[in-house]
């Protein structure tokens, strides 16, 4: 979907897929490993919306993420609808 230099267009063209139910889920792992912090975070959105319960585990990595963006939106997504063991954390 994108060279190096254009992720932020693919990240930003899945989260557009992904609303018209378009299959996005197999671009999700190189969104995640991004080095681009606004890359990971729309990941993490698409992870939420794209994803099951199975899923929830990589956003509760990214409450470790190194920048606060991402780590801010990972709280926001696992917060709607978190398990009582979720909200411990």
């Amino acid at each position: 979907l994108s060279h190096d230099g254009e992720m932020t267009t693919a990240v930003r063209a899945c989260v557009v897929l992904s609303k018209v139910g378009e299959a996005v889920s197999e671009q999700i792992p190189r969104f995640l490993s991004s080095e681009d912090p606004y890359v990971r975070q729309f990941g993490h959105y698409l992870v939420a919306r794209t994803g099951g319960p199975a899923d929830r585990e990589h956003l509760r990595r990214a409450l470790d993420d190194k920048d606060y963006r991402c780590r801010r939106a990972a709280m926001s997504l696992l917060a709607a609808d978190a398990s009582d063991a979720e909200r411990q954390l």
